[in-house]
């Protein structure tokens, strides 16, 4: 029986691409259903050119309104209101807003009187939100685990790649590269991969920008600064690889199909790699396993650091770990475990 269905996403970039992708696959499985999908303006330009759905996008909370306005007033009821990802008193609004028959959200705290809630509240990856929101409705749907966007991959297979890209930085300091750590890594590849052109992306925005933009070694590679992702899509489709932290670029990257690299400071990866994503290696301490860490003042992630530094191996940076913050995980663990493990998301 065709289903009409509302999706809403409200969040950064690397979960509106995980949520993405299972809508994806849904509409992939199920082409007669009608399907919609309310997305940020920024995001809703990197998808724009993806079938089978009517993506609508959204700048602010006001227009998100006046368009879900628009629905309830233009087009047929909704069988199904899901909402993937996004918190706070907003969700109230749509829910409210919607015509909908069922309205289901993975965390029904934020108005428990209107929504249906997820089938499971255990999330172990960023994907498990909105996997327990379809399967309230379908019970059948299994996630394939991987992230791809078609589009963005059939654009990258028309163009010649020939640059490497390196995205140092992420939205908070405790996940970002230091200079020295970017220099580091920048010598290593430009061994690995001689006679290529070696691309650093920069939003000069993030924290941290500013010292990479002044060192001294920047005049030796090409910088892209961007503003938006959108900016960053026709650059990484030329990209043999992709290097970097955990940000929503590097979910970015493998959604075009780019065999990636991403290191890991003080997150999990197995909460952000897809665990079956095709041309992904991932690296951690030994020692952190996959332990979390609540240290969110931190500025200078001394595990990301030491990361790439044994990953690019060369003289492992000197730590003086009572010098650490007091939540820091590294204080716990043992120098024989101050090693770096690929493919940890698979453990």
């Amino acid at each position: 029986m065709q289903k009409r269905i509302l999706y809403v996403v409200r969040s950064k970039l690397g979960d509106t691409l995980v949520n993405y992708a299972l809508i994806r696959q849904y509409v992939d499985l199920n082409p007669s259903d009608i399907v919609f999908f309310l997305v940020k303006k920024d995001y809703a330009s990197i998808i724009k050119n993806e079938i089978g759905m009517k993506i609508i996008p959204f700048s602010s909370k006001g227009m998100m309104y006046l368009k879900l306005l628009f629905l309830r007033l233009k087009e047929p009821r909704f069988d199904i209101l899901a909402i993937l990802f996004g918190s706070g008193k907003p969700n109230k609004y749509i829910g409210l807003l919607t015509n909908a028959k069922r309205k289901i959200i993975w965390n029904k705290k934020d108005a428990p009187h209107i929504f249906e809630e997820g089938i499971n509240q255990y999330f172990d990856h960023h994907s498990s939100p909105g996997i327990s929101v379809i399967n309230k409705f379908d019970a059948k749907f299994t996630p394939s685990h991987i992230l791809s966007i078609p589009s963005l991959v059939n654009a990258r297979n028309l163009k010649k790649h020939f640059a490497i890209g390196i995205v140092p930085l992420s939205l908070e300091l405790r996940r970002n590269m230091d200079d020295l750590s970017l220099k580091i890594l920048i010598d290593v590849l430009k061994k690995k991969y001689p006679k290529t052109i070696l691309r650093v992306f920069i939003n000069p925005k993030d924290k941290g920008a500013k010292a990479i933009l002044e060192s001294n070694y920047i005049n030796e590679i090409e910088i892209i600064k961007f503003k938006k992702p959108e900016d960053v899509v026709l650059r990484f489709s030329e990209l043999i690889a992709w290097f970097g932290v955990d940000t929503g670029l590097y979910h970015l990257a493998v959604s075009c199909g780019i065999p990636s690299t991403v290191f890991f400071g003080p997150t999990q990866p197995r909460n952000v790699v897809m665990k079956k994503q095709p041309n992904v290696r991932a690296y951690r301490l030994e020692g952190l396993r996959n332990l979390h860490c609540d240290e969110k003042g931190c500025k200078k992630p001394t595990c990301l650091h030491l990361n790439i530094s044994l990953f690019s191996k060369v003289k492992t940076l000197k730590t003086n770990f009572s010098e650490l913050p007091e939540l820091c995980p590294l204080r716990k663990i043992t120098n024989k475990n101050i090693a770096v493990i690929k493919n940890f998301h698979r453990i």
